[in-house]
């Protein structure tokens, strides 16, 4: 590899002085981000003049780097600081890798790759701004045609016109094709591979977008009723996927982050929503609507009363389970309301802390620590275990507080050297675990105690400090 640390930074020759990008990006903020050795790598791609078919439009940058594959890099300016996307693998993970980097030099230096050849690598003498200018003075058929003609080769460019036509109906909005767009999206026809996940994830992310822009647009109801179906479809693809990369499950939150604030727009009726809410979340094997208690904004009292009934309701029908079963895997649908009622218990424990009763937070905190198991990871109990150990603190019981948190290390620690025993499954358990409640299911009218239950603060993870001022990852690590 050639150093030339020691030469003279490029000059901004080449640059465009009214790019917003002029004051973020330079060898030094590209180093300091990509680091030392992925610097040096790009900057190595840079100069064998591997970027390929750059070129920036109204603040982006858009390049294609040459590597083990053919890589589609993008920089750009996003609140005041660089951000950037790269289709490698470490570009999946969020990583400035050493293709942004080579892309990053080549938009400062057009000439600079391989000095003997720095005739070839000219600054253009059009670009993306006369591009855009280009069409103002022409013949609309003509342009048209030329999209058409682009649109017949490229199926996404094509499917992004067609949610166009779909969104600006005389008819109103057509469902079906948004629909359509996400089967065809969903639809691979056989098993994904780990190279492929990417550009499958991505088409479906395509699809997605089209439902954005419905609920940019104020179509609220039908930005959730499409989220809904796309989740559903996408859950049913994802075992057909190697998703190593993480990439399916990014549209499933892409998906429930747009769910979530259609719902928050349209107000949909409460108790419909909790019911389909429930019944989903506790029939699915993945983690769409995990703990969707926290809809409490959306769902308000009856719909966290409707939530609530359910949940109770269900978990009356949960068979009992004794000593013996501490190591045997229970089905995912005890998982699933096991988890809802611990939710329920803390919100509960939320509500008597704000109100000031600390005996009754830590009577409801202790309750949802019990309905979780000890056989159950560590994050599965974070919510009852922090919570705990912060009203003990509270109320001046710093003993107390320390001896939960050395015998969750202990637990944890038993766990992870423990054997993996697989036991028959009890019958009863297989009849309970198929036995679904029914979506149309109508709970009897009750009120709730202690109140709404509304989260005041959002949830303490493990990775985060706890309210009371605790490192929990630290003092309660896994």
């Amino acid at each position: 590899m050639t150093t030339r640390d020691d030469e003279k930074p490029p000059t901004a020759e080449g640059r465009a002085s009214t790019s917003p990008l002029h004051e973020l990006i330079d060898r030094q903020t590209l180093r300091e981000m990509a680091g030392a050795q992925s610097f040096g790598r790009g900057e190595d791609y840079f100069f064998d003049g591997r970027v390929r078919n750059l070129a920036e439009d109204r603040g982006k940058i858009a390049a294609e780097v040459r590597g083990t594959e053919v890589y589609r890099v993008a920089l750009w300016a996003e609140d005041g600081g660089l951000e950037y996307s790269c289709s490698c693998p470490l570009g999946h993970d969020g990583v400035l890798c050493k293709h942004c980097v080579a892309v990053g030099l080549a938009w400062l230096d057009p000439a600079g790759a391989k000095p003997k050849q720095a005739s070839k690598r000219e600054k253009p003498s059009v670009t993306m701004d006369d591009v855009r200018a280009w069409p103002a003075d022409r013949d609309k058929s003509k342009l048209v045609d030329m999209l058409m003609e682009q649109a017949r080769e490229d199926g996404r460019l094509r499917q992004r016109l067609t949610l166009e036509v779909a969104r600006s109906g005389a008819k109103g909005i057509d469902l079906r094709t948004y629909r359509r767009a996400v089967d065809v999206a969903v639809d691979a026809g056989d098993f994904v591979d780990y190279k492929e996940a990417f550009d499958y994830a991505h088409g479906i992310g395509e699809a997605v977008k089209g439902i954005e822009e419905l609920l940019r647009d104020g179509h609220a109801s039908e930005a959730i009723e499409l989220s809904e179906y796309a989740l559903e479809r996408v859950e049913g693809a994802i075992e057909h996927v190697d998703d190593s990369g993480g990439h399916m499950g990014g549209i499933l939150e892409q998906l429930q982050t747009l769910h979530f604030a259609a719902c928050k727009q349209a107000e949909p009726d409460p108790v419909a929503l909790a019911k389909r809410l429930f019944a989903w979340e506790l029939r699915t094997s993945w983690d769409t609507f995990y703990g969707a208690a926290t809809y409490a904004d959306v769902l308000g009292q009856k719909g966290l009363a409707t939530y609530r009934e359910l949940a109770e309701a269900e978990w009356v029908r949960v068979p009992s389970r004794g000593p013996a079963d501490a190591l045997r895997p229970g089905s995912y649908r005890y998982s699933r309301i096991t988890h809802i009622m611990e939710i329920l218990a803390e919100q509960a424990g939320d509500v008597y802390r704000e109100l000031g009763d600390a005996a009754a937070a830590e009577a409801a905190y202790r309750h949802a620590l019990d309905m979780t198991p000890a056989d159950r990871p560590r994050y599965d109990r974070d919510g009852a275990v922090e919570r705990l150990i912060c009203i003990l603190d509270e109320t001046g019981r710093s003993e107390e507080a320390n001896a939960l948190i050395e015998s969750e290390k202990a637990r944890t620690a038993t766990m992870e050297t423990a054997p993996d025993v697989l036991a028959e499954e009890n019958p009863e358990d297989a009849q309970w675990r198929d036995a679904a409640p029914s979506p149309d299911y109508v709970p009897a009218a009750s009120a709730m105690s202690p109140g709404t239950m509304v989260r005041k603060e959002p949830k303490v993870g493990g990775n985060d400090p706890c309210p009371c001022g605790r490192k929990f990852k630290r003092c309660c690590g896994s």
